[in-house]
């Protein structure tokens, strides 16, 4: 069976997903495996950065190119950092998996695409809790195809639901009745430019213990004179003179120009703290900068539960 490989855009990697669903004896672990693998081709395919770029004629890519690793510059704990090009260094599914215990019945992800997370997720979890739901919740009608092409790989399996979502318009009638519920977002609250308090408010009701996650590149949101900035100028400048120094820590205006420029989110920190401030919500930490695939934007993880 053939499948596009390094996929331009979401339409066509959706489009590769459903192909490989009907593969023979296809398997989510299997599938995640040649995803990713895919994923990593397209990092030397499309000279994703500049760092790829400087490979091009040096031994490391002569090495990669033979079977050997390749570098490219990644974020990690707010510092600018050389990974190998095969890692997918992001927090999100470690750090849901560290709010799941015996009493956690279901894990929602919002904006979930075709839940690369959830599955991966399950394929972790699953031998620890076997009774626990997970639930994706995407606005795109593609998206959800492909999430219950995969689900229905493996019906023995714990379930995986896919429910139609819009962040404008949030609701969480799915889990009536469901006690203690873990919701996490990762890069999806960015395509949100301006989110309404209404949806953390959603969340907190939907069951009596709600515990929250959101891994979104908003590190640069901690910057008060940046917002302000980024409201009066739509755009972010930076010294003509400014290069990305290996181990230096998280340039913050420079992370926000992709975000200010793209019209992506620019008030979930701000959000946030407001409902604290009322006593909505409970901020439980802010790792700014924690990792990344690459340097424009890398991911903050923001927890949260109710408030008192």
């Amino acid at each position: 069976m053939s499948v596009a490989r390094n996929p331009k855009n979401y339409s066509e990697e959706l489009e590769s997903i459903l192909q490989l669903c009907r593969a023979p004896h296809m398997g989510t672990a299997r599938l995640l495996q040649i995803l990713d693998q895919d994923h990593t081709w397209a990092h030397f395919q499309g000279q994703k950065n500049s760092f790829n770029q400087e490979y091009k004629n040096t031994h490391a890519w002569r090495s990669y190119r033979e079977g050997g690793a390749a570098f490219r510059l990644a974020v990690s704990n707010n510092r600018y950092v050389a990974i190998p090009s095969h890692l997918n260094n992001e927090m999100i599914v470690p750090a849901v998996m560290e709010l799941i215990d015996d009493s956690t019945e279901a894990v929602v992800e919002l904006g979930c695409g075709w839940g690369r997370h959830l599955f991966g997720l399950r394929n972790l979890v699953e031998h620890d809790f076997p009774a626990l739901r997970y639930f994706g919740c995407e606005l795109s009608d593609t998206g959800l195809e492909a999430g219950r092409s995969i689900a229905a790989l493996e019906l023995g399996r714990a379930s995986v639901k896919f429910e139609s979502f819009d962040y404008l318009a949030p609701s969480f009638e799915f889990l009536h009745g469901l006690q203690n519920v873990v919701f996490f977002t990762c890069h999806s609250v960015e395509q949100i430019k301006y989110i309404g308090e209404e949806l953390f408010h959603a969340m907190a009701v939907a069951a009596p213990k709600v515990r929250v996650i959101h891994c979104e590149p908003v590190g640069w949101q901690l910057n008060d004179e940046l917002v302000r900035k980024a409201e009066t100028d739509n755009k972010i400048e930076m010294p003509a003179t400014f290069a990305i120094r290996l181990g230096g820590e998280v340039d913050d205006s420079f992370s926000a120009r992709m975000p200010v420029a793209l019209g992506w989110n620019r008030n979930l920190v701000a959000c946030l703290m407001s409902l604290q401030n009322q006593g909505a919500i409970k901020i439980e930490f802010i790792d700014p900068n924690c990792a990344g695939n690459d340097i424009y934007n890398p991911s903050t993880i923001i927890q949260w539960t109710k408030g008192p």
